[in-house]
């Protein structure tokens, strides 16, 4: 980067230099991430006040340049064939295999990495393949659906589900939890899942995790998804049997690529449902019969997203190389942004936010779920917000966010209203309203913004000039919104 002066680096950084200096005052670790503002100027000139990152990362005009720049140097073929269009392919294949290798420090002898279209295949495979039978499947009550969804690999062939709750106050797994649970449950063997961060609070659970479920018999499915965007995660330390993650949340583009970085050992567990091209050596329709490739390519069912890949290892290299500062930036944006918003406050003295999840940076990370609450302190319903942030031209997520467990945590559901509701003859005919109303739910969810590794002071001083717009709210009757279609 070209030697600058301080204003140089930073302008358009903020619109209040006050506010910027005291900002840098409370968090002087973000001034040496100029370089990612830099960045950020120079190749996301029409990102807007973005605040969307925990559901996908944005992408820059130098990896679009870099990544049209190869596909424009020579064709690239199918992998399958050994042409040397094909053996191009091949080779682009494999170098992001190694980078997603060094990307999480993950050694060659002990990990396969098996390309998915997002995490959600990948936990999929997982799920499809794992010998539940007699078995566990142990999962804490925050994680995503795709988590969730396992359960149903688990009891249909005769496994045992136990779920793991998490407080309710400030939705963290309380300490002890998991090896209660698993002493009571007389878990021995089987699969534990959980999420290394929430992408509905933010909270992030301890690693240490992995090791509690190992010594009971269990192999660990981590979700990393929404936490290696912004945390280093290294596998020579940490050792779960499966991580799944989907590239566009860590780069941005290319979409629809993901992957499950999975221990050899543990990898040769699973089965997969059945075979397609590409997962086999040789196969017979008079046989009949066929022969697997070998992991990788036995799990990597069809042909693999070969010009998307072509685009991962640059930018994942860069990712790596700055983790350190994109942390340390993001982490103060985010408390940066809780401290604001826990002093926001109406005429009358009332709050007029409700937070979800921790209300300062430590053990989370730069995920911020809340509700906004009005003049009388009822939660300002989330349409209103969503339609007001786009007007704005603020991009942030507002719903349940795919993660039901922590949403009935975070609004305090009762058990028994849950069960009812999904074993009513008329449940899956119900609105998403009617379905609201008979939990007694505030809201359809709550409001969620998040920080990514081009996040900038302006963006969250702009959502937060946005947030003091609902300084003594009251919500009028006639407002017309969009009926819901889902939460």
């Amino acid at each position: 980067m070209p030697a600058t002066t301080f204003a140089d680096i930073w302008r358009g950084e903020y619109d209040d230099e006050e506010a910027f200096r005291r900002f840098l005052v409370a968090y002087p670790e973000f001034e040496r991430t100029a370089t990612l503002t830099h960045r950020r100027r120079i190749n996301f000139p029409e990102i807007g006040r973005y605040l969307d990152w925990t559901g996908a990362a944005k992408y820059g005009l130098d990896q679009l340049d870099e990544h049209f720049g190869l596909l424009r140097e020579q064709p690239y073929g199918n992998p399958h064939s050994d042409s040397n269009a094909s053996m191009m392919s091949t080779d682009a294949i494999n170098e992001a295999r190694r980078a997603v290798r060094l990307f999480l420090n993950a050694s060659y002898e002990e990990y396969e990495v098996i390309f998915t279209s997002n995490a959600t295949t990948a936990i999929q495979l997982v799920g499809a393949g794992y010998p539940f039978k007699d078995r566990h499947f142990v999962y804490l009550q925050d994680n995503h659906n795709s988590v969730l969804g396992v359960a149903k690999f688990a009891t249909k062939v005769g496994g045992t589900v136990v779920r793991v709750p998490i407080s309710q106050d400030d939705l963290r797994l309380p300490d002890g939890a998991l090896r209660q649970e698993l002493d009571l449950r007389k878990c021995s063997s089987g699969l534990f899942a959980f999420s290394a961060q929430s992408n509905f609070s933010g909270v992030q659970y301890p690693l240490e995790l992995i090791g509690q479920a190992k010594r009971h018999g269990l192999d660990v499915l981590l979700d990393a998804a929404a936490f290696v965007p912004t945390n280093k995660l290294d596998l020579t330390f940490w050792q779960p049997d499966f991580v799944a993650l989907s590239l566009y949340k860590i780069i941005g583009y290319p979409t629809g690529i993901g992957c499950l970085v999975a221990r050899k050992e543990a990898l040769a567990k699973l089965t997969p449902p059945t075979f397609a091209g590409g997962t086999v050596l040789a196969s017979s329709t008079q046989g009949p019969w066929h022969i697997d490739a070998e992991a990788p390519a036995r799990f990597e069912a069809g042909t693999p997203n070969f010009l998307g890949l072509l685009g991962v290892s640059p930018t994942l290299g860069f990712i790596k190389r700055q983790i350190g500062g994109i942390h340390s930036r993001v982490m103060a944006l985010t408390g940066w942004t809780l401290e604001q918003l826990t002093q926001l406050r109406h005429d009358s003295g009332q709050p007029m936010v409700h937070l979800y999840g921790p209300k300062d940076t430590q053990d989370r990370g730069a995920t911020i779920a809340f509700n906004f609450l009005d003049y009388h302190g009822d939660v300002v319903d989330e349409r209103t917000v969503s339609q007001a942030a786009n007007d704005a031209g603020i991009c942030l997520r507002t719903g349940c966010f795919c993660n039901p467990g922590a949403g009935e945590a975070a609004f305090k559901l009762k058990a028994q209203k849950l069960w009812d509701l999904g074993h009513a003859e008329d449940a899956a005919s119900m609105t998403a309203e009617e379905r609201l109303r008979y939990l007694d739910m505030p809201s359809g969810g709550a409001v969620r913004i998040s920080f990514g590794n081009v996040s900038t002071f302006a963006d969250a001083e702009t959502f937060l000039r946005f947030a003091i717009g609902f300084r003594n709210f009251i919500p009028r009757p006639e407002q017309a919104l969009p009926p819901r279609s889902h939460c």
